[in-house]
Parts: structure tokens; C-alpha cells; sequence
């Protein structure tokens, strides 16, 4: 490809982005499955497609469109699930945005919880339901990522097999 050292030094830089991929699947913020996308990309650029094949690559475009589509999904249909109805699923996706612009990350999984809890409130639900339906939008959000992280793993894992074994 582009010589012993380059090689090297280009898989060393693509695996701590991966690496920092997943994480980002974990921490809010980071856009970890794009990055992880972004990074098999380069290298099959860089590899003039000889290793990672247009299929593959597409594969992995196509699993991050599903990780983020759930992870953007989740939360809201974890609050449905526990019996949200339009102001709590509102309330969710408003405390979702309310919570990132105030706390940062944390408020991406506390913004939710607390949106939830309000719009059901406001929605003449008493505070036990109310906060079983802010809960139900926290698991929803868990269990996105959880997919996304799983998903992670296993881009990184197959482009691992691709490219060293």
C-alpha cells in the first residue's frame, strides 16, 4: 500500500479512532458509529478499495444509519412502551434537547427522564405513572445505546478481520 512504516502509522491513527468510536457510542456527543464509518472509509480510500470492498462499505454505512436511527428512536419508544402518551413523548424529546444544551452530556440522559416526568404531569397523570414513563424514556435511551455499542464492536471487529487476518 503506502509502504511498512506508513501502513503502520495510518492503522495505528485509524484503531485509536475506532477505539474512540466506541467509546462514543457510550458517552454522548461523541458521534461514535460515524466515526468508526468514517475511519473504514479512509482506509479503503487509502487502500484503493483492495481490502474493503464497495459492499462492505456500504454494510457499514448502512449499520450506522440503523445504530443511529435507534439511538435516536429508543428513548422516545422506551416512554411509549411505559405508557407515554403525547406530552410525555414530547416532553422527552424536549428534555433530550432542553438537557444537552444545559448539563452537556449528562443531560442527554437526564433531560429525557425529567421531560417525560413533566409532560406526563402536565398531562393530569399522577407522579408515580408519570415517573415510571420518565424511566421507561431512560431505558429506551440505555437500550440505544447498547445497540449502538454492539453494533461498534462489531464494525470494528470485521474491519479488524478484513485488514489483519
Amino acid at each position: 500500500m503506502l509502504g511498512v512504516a506508513m501502513d503502520t502509522l495510518m492503522l495505528t491513527v485509524i484503531f485509536i479512532f475506532m477505539i474512540i468510536g466506541i467509546a462514543g457510542t457510550l458517552i454522548p456527543l461523541v458521534p461514535g458509529l460515524p466515526l468508526i464509518a468514517a475511519m473504514v472509509l479512509i482506509y479503503a480510500v487509502l487502500d484503493g478499495f483492495q481490502t474493503i470492498s464497495l459492499t462492505v462499505l456500504a454494510i457499514f454505512l448502512l449499520l450506522t444509519g440503523v445504530g443511529m436511527a435507534a439511538d435516536f428512536l429508543s428513548a422516545t419508544i422506551g416512554a411509549k412502551k411505559y405508557g407515554a402518551d403525547r406530552l410525555g413523548v414530547y416532553g422527552s424529546i424536549v428534555g433530550m434537547v432542553i438537557g444537552l444544551l444545559t448539563m452537556g452530556p449528562l443531560g442527554l440522559v437526564l433531560g429525557p427522564l425529567a421531560g417525560a416526568i413533566i409532560g406526563e404531569t402536565l398531562s393530569g397523570k399522577d407522579f408515580q405513572s408519570a415517573l415510571k414513563t420518565g424511566l421507561g424514556s431512560l431505558i429506551g435511551f440505555l437500550g440505544g445505546a447498547l445497540i449502538q455499542f454492539l453494533i461498534a464492536l462489531l464494525m470494528v471487529g470485521y474491519f479488524i478481520y478484513l485488514v489483519l487476518i
